[in-house]
């Protein structure tokens, strides 16, 4: 079975969200928590953005761990220079250069000719790898909106100066699983095996982490992916759902990652109270709602086995199962409720109990620990 590497860039793609501003502190803080999931490689920021990311950038690939760090910069030589001076002499780092993928960029953001961006592209490259850069990527920017023809030509430029990784953004979440399957497949027979093929998803249509996953049985070797799913608008694959196919997948997807499942949650924690942001309840894997459950008949049947209901397992991604009171509830709800709160309870006194709580107005009430325990003293 393969394993394919993760690629995290909650520190670089997840800042540039509105409002998820890092400091350098706050940075190294949350690579230190990062690097304890088992990613591969962490990309530390955009050293020449400011000088404080270049700071952040110093620091974390000047600290001990056991993951590659990437610097990511533009194709040009104050970029580069900027971003190698970043990563130092530290071992096992990375340097991500931004080239054009797509004849969208080419005409109407960098107002430039398809040669003149295979020059750029040719040069970039061949200028890092003259600084003794050895583990190079390039990330051909808006590749799911070039044609091919455009984007053999730039990759194989690019894998001809030195290139080891050839990353494919969809840059504004355009893709389906169907086209990043095909492209990913072209890039593959135009890079050979010896070159990693990296992919870069947006969620924009809400498919980054099916695009993701095609990529990978199309012959993918790394996805990039962030922490609770931030990035850009409406984000990246994030790593906690993408950690949890391939936790139940893999032998059906004929690929596996080494990032360890029960981090997800703590290190998601650790992200979003970092920014201030408040994980959606519905969240898969990390949301608050995720292992909890409110109707009747659900509850029913995890009393019974909670294999009948939990497909992934709770305690697997640091969770654990909650039962939650609603209008739709049943007696096996408050049974476990009871349960849960280590209270003594007979047949009776549940279906007096039952009773109260349907014909409450407000039933949501008794989530409350304090008005649950009034209307089981009440049920006498």
């Amino acid at each position: 079975m393969k394993t394919i590497e993760i690629f995290d860039t909650t520190l670089r793609d997840g800042e540039q969200a509105p409002g998820n501003s890092m400091s350098p502190q706050v940075k190294v803080d949350l690579f230190q928590q990062i690097a304890t999931t088992g990613v591969d490689n962490v990309e530390a920021g955009f050293p020449s953005a400011s000088p404080a990311d270049f700071e952040a950038a110093a620091a974390i690939a000047a600290s001990p761990r056991d993951v590659t760090v990437t610097a990511f910069c533009r194709a040009t030589v104050s970029d580069i220079d900027c971003a190698v001076a970043a990563l130092g002499t530290a071992p096992r780092t990375q340097l991500e250069v931004l080239v054009t993928g797509s004849e969208v960029h080419a005409e109407h953001k960098r107002r430039m000719t398809l040669a003149e961006i295979e020059r750029e592209t040719k040069e970039a490259t061949a200028y890092a790898r003259s600084l003794g850069v050895t583990d190079l990527s390039l990330a051909f920017e808006d590749s799911t909106r070039g044609s091919l023809d455009f984007l053999h030509r730039v990759v194989d430029i690019g894998v001809s100066a030195g290139a080891t990784t050839v990353v494919i953004p969809d840059t504004v979440g355009q893709a389906t699983p169907e086209s990043m399957a095909a492209l990913v497949r072209a890039v593959r027979s135009w890079t050979g095996p010896e070159v990693q093929v990296s992919l870069h998803c947006h969620n924009d249509l809400g498919l980054a982490l099916a695009n993701s996953l095609a990529g990978l049985a199309a012959g993918a070797d790394v996805v990039q992916t962030t922490f609770c799913g931030i990035g850009e608008r409406t984000g990246n694959t994030a790593i906690e759902e993408l950690t949890a196919v391939l936790h139940y997948k893999s032998a059906e997807l004929g690929v596996r990652s080494r990032v360890d499942p029960r981090r997800m949650r703590e290190v998601c924690e650790h992200v979003a109270d970092a920014l201030g942001l408040r994980i959606w309840k519905h969240k898969p894997v990390i949301g608050r709602y995720a292992f909890a459950t409110a109707a009747g008949v659900h509850a029913s049947g995890i009393a019974n086995d909670p294999i009948t209901y939990e497909y992934v397992e709770p305690g697997l991604f640091g969770r654990t199962r909650e039962v939650v009171l609603s209008r739709t509830s049943g007696r096996a709800n408050l049974r476990m409720r009871l349960t849960e709160l280590g209270m003594d309870f007979t047949a009776d006194r549940l279906n007096s109990m039952y009773q109260r709580f349907v014909s409450d107005p407000d039933p949501q009430r008794f989530n409350d620990d304090a008005a649950f325990r009034e209307l089981y003293a009440s049920a006498v």
